[in-house]
């Protein structure tokens, strides 16, 4: 199961835990409260496998260092 991030509407108190992704109201550990909204991440963490996808990463990762190591070497 994901893991999300919800703040309660009645404390304001931000918490995070495993929950399905039908669960849009759960309830609050400060404050017992059912009034909750799930927050919107940036980060997601999504992990890729497979042969393809670790060439590709390879790939990207030594264009990304040396694109760095020219900014910072130059």
């Amino acid at each position: 199961m994901p893991i999300y991030r919800f703040r309660c509407a009645k404390c304001n108190k931000e918490f995070k835990g495993t929950y399905k992704i039908n669960e849009t109201k759960v309830e609050c550990p400060e404050c017992k409260s059912n009034e909750t909204e799930r927050l919107i991440s940036r980060n997601i963490g999504i992990t890729y496998n497979g042969k393809g996808f670790t060439k590709a990463m390879k790939k990207a990762r030594k264009a990304a260092k040396e694109v760095v190591e020219g900014n910072n070497g130059g």
